[in-house]
């Protein structure tokens, strides 16, 4: 069954469509991931009608928005699924649901890939990588961006590591005060360093989100375009549910490029699966290594010196909330004056916010 859009009326819209996946799915009830293409703004002339909203087929590539349950129409380049039709000024609402999801292209499904059919897509991602991230600096006039780029402090942070990794396989402490940059800085080395398969621990379920989504569409990178067009986007695993025997960790280490997790997820597992762990990434990053508790870290951190694996920790301070100073060398220390000469803080407000249990505090406090 084909859609006809005689007699239809049309308009003309500016949408944002959603993000596209090349990769989308689950591998031990985990969250796996990559992108093919950012939310990306289009100007289309849309007819619609109770079934959705259909471009001309005329125009390339052709776009329908159908309703969930409905028969596919097989004429249209593009096929975004949405959950109802409603009028046509209130469109960008419905293509913003979490729910929403391409049909055509679909993503591939990362359950059904072997593991050496993974390796071979992690080594052409990583090759389109090479030489082509720009370590190029943002300009201001006044409080007015005119280049964007790297801050001050990512640039050397990203030099100081690459430096200790040439000399050094020890682990390494970098502080960078908040607003910095921390995660764009992980991402510039992730691209630009060899690093072949990482593990980043995160304090927080919350943060756990929010640099899994930075690693899918790697920051500002290509937004801001330090790294070429061509580089493919990487394979990221949400760690949400730790593996419970070693052909899971095989499962979940072998799919991804990058797995992020919490602390208190990888911490209680069995050794041996920690050790499986440590023999699969070749690197491992720690943010916000001030929240994690000395004993916890170093029992932990145990399974991968062993493996001679390259350990990063990144802190907006030098000491623990256990008031532990954080261990390794430190290679880069950005004073927080420095950063305040350099108006990398904006101004600070003071809002309360009133939460008896530490997670919900966490949310509240991003939301704010």
């Amino acid at each position: 069954m084909e859609f006809h859009l005689a007699d239809l009326f049309t308009e003309r819209v500016s949408i944002t469509l959603p993000k596209r996946y090349l990769l989308r799915g689950r591998v031990a009830e985990n969250l796996v991931r990559q992108l093919d293409a950012p939310e990306a703004d289009r100007n289309v002339a849309l007819d619609s009608n109770a079934k959705g909203y259909f471009s001309d087929l005329a125009e390339r590539p052709s776009l329908a928005l159908l309703r969930r349950g409905l028969k596919r129409p097989s004429s249209y380049d593009q096929m975004i699924r949405i959950d109802e039709v409603v009028p046509i000024t209130s469109i960008q609402e419905v293509l913003s649901r979490p729910s929403v999801r391409w049909e055509k292209p679909a993503p591939e499904e990362p359950e059904k890939i072997s593991l050496e059919d993974f390796a071979e897509r992690h080594k052409a991602i990583q090759a389109t990588w090479t030489n082509t991230l720009s370590l190029r600096e943002e300009e201001y006039e006044g409080d007015r961006r005119i280049v964007t780029g790297f801050r001050p402090p990512q640039i050397g942070a990203i030099h100081a590591i690459k430096a200790h990794w040439v000399v050094s396989d020890a682990p390494a402490t970098l502080v960078m005060p908040t607003g910095t940059g921390k995660t764009e800085t992980m991402l510039g080395v992730f691209v630009s360093a060899d690093v072949n398969k990482l593990l980043v621990i995160v304090p927080s379920d919350q943060l756990r989100t929010q640099i899994s989504d930075k690693f899918v569409d790697l920051g500002v990178l290509k937004k801001f375009g330090l790294l070429k067009e061509a580089a493919l986007y990487p394979i990221v695993t949400t760690l949400k549910r730790a593996p419970t025997s070693l052909d899971e960790v095989d499962a979940i280490f072998g799919c991804a490029q990058v797995v992020v997790a919490t602390m208190q997820s990888v911490s209680r597992l069995p050794v041996e699966l920690k050790d499986r762990i440590a023999t699969h990434v070749t690197h491992l990053f720690v943010d916000e290594a001030h929240h994690i508790g000395a004993a916890t870290w170093k029992a932990f951190k145990t399974h991968f010196v062993r493996q001679k694996r390259f350990i990063l920790q990144f802190t907006a301070t030098p000491y623990r909330n256990d008031n532990k100073r954080v261990d390794g060398k430190f290679i880069f220390v950005y004073p927080l004056r420095r950063a305040r000469e350099q108006h990398l803080f904006r101004p600070v407000h003071y809002i309360p916010v009133m939460e008896s249990e530490p997670a919900q505090a966490d949310l509240s406090i991003i939301r704010r």
